[in-house]
């Protein structure tokens, strides 16, 4: 016997995503605190695992997180093109 399956999107909540980027983004002490717990899987939405992967990155390099260094990160990793090419529903 056949199941009828109903696909349905994992929920998640885009809004909450990029609260805590930005969080991460305007402080530091937090982004030092919070990064090390926080692991690329629990973001849904693709264009933010790519801005949490280089956030990651440029901590663990110990170079400061803001909008300049982090831009330039994801231009230099080839991945500030996808990151500006948001969709909801963009969870790659």
């Amino acid at each position: 016997m056949e199941k009828n399956v109903i696909a349905r999107a994992m929920p998640y909540n885009a809004d909450a995503e990029n609260a805590l980027l930005g969080s991460l983004l305007i402080d530091g002490v937090v982004a030092d605190e919070l990064i090390p717990d926080i692991r690329e899987e629990d973001f849904y939405l693709k264009a933010n695992r790519l801005v949490f992967v280089a956030m990651r990155s440029l901590m663990e390099e110990g170079t400061a997180i803001d909008t300049v260094s982090l831009t330039d990160r994801l231009e230099i990793d080839g991945k500030l093109e996808d990151c500006l090419l948001y969709t909801s529903d963009a969870a790659d």
